[in-house]
């Protein structure tokens, strides 16, 4: 077991099989194994420090419909909103004050928003960054890699 976890490590990848007898056959020293091991790859890279940033869902429309999330377009139960940009500020000063210096910016993908919308958003992004001194992170649950790569070049 040891030596799965080390080439997990080591390569960052186990095939298929691998993974399926690590998940299925671990005891508690392989369990403390590779929970020590996974703390000193953390510790490497981000340090002792723990990083909070505020979440701010800036809509709950999806033109998407996948049965897991609870904001599927086919979801009539769900209460639908869109944030103005004045209530995404006034949200994410107030979570400056609290001490947030990160703020994660998601929603679905809302049909009435389109390309030029997450432009404008991007300079809005821009906006915070100056402000708030971080980069707010962009959505990735709902956007396509174009219009992500799109609204992180606008930010950026």
């Amino acid at each position: 077991m040891k030596k799965l976890i080390d080439k997990l490590r080591e390569e960052r990848t186990l095939t298929s099989e691998e993974f399926a007898h690590l998940l299925s056959h671990y005891d508690d020293e392989a369990l403390a194994y590779i929970n020590q091991q996974a703390r000193e790859v953390a510790t490497a890279h981000f340090g002792q420090g723990v990083y909070i940033r505020g979440l701010i869902e800036i809509s709950n429309y999806c033109r998407n419909n996948c049965n897991y999330c609870g904001i599927r377009k086919d979801n009539w139960r769900a209460d639908r909103y869109r944030l103005s940009k004045e209530m995404i500020w006034d949200c994410c000063e107030h979570g400056y004050k609290l001490g947030f210096r990160s703020f994660v910016l998601q929603g679905g993908e809302d049909p009435k928003r389109s390309d030029n919308d997450r432009q404008r958003d991007g300079t809005f992004g821009r906006s915070l960054r100056k402000s708030a001194g971080d980069i707010p992170n962009v959505p990735s649950r709902c956007l396509s890699v174009k219009n992500r790569r799109k609204l992180t070049n606008a930010i950026l």
